[in-house]
């Protein structure tokens, strides 16, 4: 077969404008350190990079979810630390009004002491940070707890004889939250940052007509004091116990919390470190070997350029020059 000057000419254009090209390319690169500019230069890449850039930024969402959790947490846990200090401070003074010798003027005192105390449980209770009444359960902005004619209220109820539904606040923390219909969230999915005050505190009364909740046994407790009647300390005594153990198994609990969302937190961490990973493979070059192949293919390049000039006429050099 005789191969013609012209059809010479052309494939080795063609050629020599593929090695052109492909310099370019490698030169950009280079420069650029992105391995492709548009999805059409590497469909298959541009669909797994999209994949990795949407999970980083959910990642990033996570992540900022956990800096409100832990902020949330760190605010439940310090009221919860101050409410117990305070139990302790009002079981001391339970323990020195048991005291046959005091006189009704020190229990009196006592009493003062304890008003002061039970003012405390209710601002803790009423605690509000970055915004929101942290123990408003569901309702964050309004106060959760009043008092009116002497009577505690959680979020307008009678903590004595109103009642009480489950309250939640779910948050996605990357644990994949689902929901078993359109309104209820699979609470092992997600995490619920809902602390109603109603269950630190307590509420309702038990048999002997004694208020479960914590304020109101201590003015109950004021009262008694006030009128120098230590009968029935003992009954009310054991139950100020009973709420007092109450509020340690909470502060325990806000603890495993709080270690559970540092776990998360750790995970996401990793997560985010392999998928910055993974978009460097799929979106960026190594720039040591994006320059080795730069030098290469302009070797390659300029070896097409002088093959060129020996076996093409005169005129074709003189355009390539």
């Amino acid at each position: 077969m005789r191969l013609t000057n012209n059809l010479i000419m052309r494939r080795y254009m063609k050629n020599l404008n593929k090695s052109f090209d492909t310099l370019n390319r490698l030169n950009s690169i280079s420069t650029t350190g992105e391995l492709y500019t548009k999805a059409s230069d590497n469909p298959a890449a541009t669909i797994k990079a999209f994949s990795v850039r949407r999970d980083l930024s959910k990642i990033n969402l996570y992540k900022s979810s956990i800096v409100d959790v832990k902020n949330i947490l760190t605010d439940v846990e310090a009221t919860i630390s101050s409410l117990n200090d305070l139990t302790i401070d009002i079981g001391t003074c339970i323990e020195q009004a048991k005291n046959n010798t005091y006189s009704e003027t020190e229990r009196k005192a006592i009493a003062e002491v304890l008003k002061n105390y039970q003012v405390q449980i209710l601002n803790n209770a009423n605690k509000k940070s970055a915004g929101r009444y942290i123990f408003g359960g569901t309702n964050i902005k309004d106060l959760p707890f009043t008092v009116s004619d002497g009577k505690l209220y959680y979020n307008g109820v009678d903590v004595d004889t109103g009642t009480f539904k489950d309250e939640h606040i779910y948050v996605d923390l990357g644990m994949g939250m689902t929901s078993s219909t359109s309104t209820q969230v699979n609470d092992n999915t997600a995490f619920d940052i809902a602390y109603p005050g109603i269950d630190l505190l307590g509420h309702g009364v038990d048999s002997d007509g004694i208020s479960n909740n914590l304020y109101n046994i201590v003015g109950d407790l004021i009262e008694m004091f006030e009128n120098n009647d230590v009968s029935g300390l003992d009954q009310y005594a054991a139950k100020f116990e009973q709420k007092r153990s109450d509020i340690l198994v909470q502060y325990a609990d806000i603890g495993e919390k709080t270690n559970f969302v540092d776990f998360l937190d750790t995970r996401l961490r990793i997560d985010e470190e392999n998928a910055y990973v993974k978009q460097d493979s799929l979106e960026y070059a190594d720039i040591a070997e994006a320059l080795m192949n730069v030098a290469y293919q302009r070797f390659a390049y300029e070896a097409a350029l002088k093959v060129g000039s020996d076996i093409l006429q005169s005129s074709l050099l003189d355009y390539l020059r």
